[in-house]
């Protein structure tokens, strides 16, 4: 995420338009794209934490679904050519794994970042 923000960041160093680019929307959208490094800023911004955590929890979910279900199905010896019986019980149980964990840490920290948004 770090390395795809400094790509994404490089770009908008080159182009004047989006610099000069102002509004609610393009807050958003630079906070998803800056969320794997957040710079120090002053003030009260405690709720950035959390709020970051909820966005790269998005492609962690999907990268640890992707790296433990190509070791999962090494493991059991589903070949990737020929569809096998234990491709679907594989692939349901990693799925249904990691939306357990993600799921229950995405809930901490939505709890985290409104406990957070008060001292704002």
């Amino acid at each position: 995420m770090f390395v795809a923000e400094l790509g994404v960041f490089g770009l908008v160093d080159n182009s004047h338009t989006i610099q000069n680019w102002r509004s609610p929307l393009a807050e958003v959208v630079f906070f998803l794209l800056s969320s794997a490094w957040i710079a120090p800023a002053e003030g009260k911004t405690m709720w950035l934490v959390p709020a970051a955590t909820l966005v790269l929890l998005i492609p962690f979910c999907y990268a640890s679904y992707v790296s433990e279900y190509l070791i999962m199905a090494f493991m059991v010896g589903v070949p990737d050519e020929i569809p096998h019986r234990a491709y679907p019980r594989v692939r349901r149980a990693v799925r249904n794994a990691n939306l357990v964990t993600y799921g229950t840490m995405f809930i901490a920290t939505a709890i985290w970042l409104l406990v957070s948004l008060p001292q704002h």
